[in-house]
């Protein structure tokens, strides 16, 4: 689907466009370290993390990381920066509502349970491509301000 992405298991998926661990290699894809003279270019990422509190909480401060220091490099460094997270939308949960808090958050919708649909990882062993959600799904947008 992608030509990069990241993955906790860069030794199988690496043959696939892994570029490894998200934590350990986002931010030096962000502010260009990729091989990609053009830093004029602004960058997108889509993260659906595993449903765990802790991985979501990582991610929610890496995200927050990334963002402030995208803002306070260099200007000719300068890039716009984006990260679209989707999560289930767990709303006691103490990472939820650290996303939530996150002041990068530019934006947040809400798709209603039922009301939506996943693409099904096993669809090859399975008569319907989708399921239907069966949990609310929170997709919010986090962007530096040259986003």
């Amino acid at each position: 689907r992608y030509d990069k992405f990241a993955s906790a298991f860069l030794d199988v998926d690496g043959p696939f466009g892994s570029c490894g661990s998200f934590f350990e290699t986002v931010g030096a894809l962000t502010i260009g370290k990729d091989g990609d003279d053009n830093n004029d270019r602004g960058v997108c990422y889509q993260a659906n993390p595993p449903f765990c509190e802790g991985l979501i909480s990582q991610l929610n401060q890496t995200i927050a990381n990334i963002l402030s220091d995208s803002d306070t490099c260099k200007q000719e460094q300068h890039r716009a920066v984006m990260f679209v997270v989707f999560v289930p939308a767990w709303r006691d949960s103490v990472c939820y509502q650290e996303l939530l808090k996150n002041e990068f958050l530019t934006k947040h919708l809400l798709l209603k349970q039922g009301e939506h649909w996943y693409a099904e990882g096993t669809r090859y062993r399975r008569k319907d491509s989708f399921r239907v959600a069966s949990f609310d799904t929170s997709v919010l947008f986090y962007q530096n301000q040259a986003a």
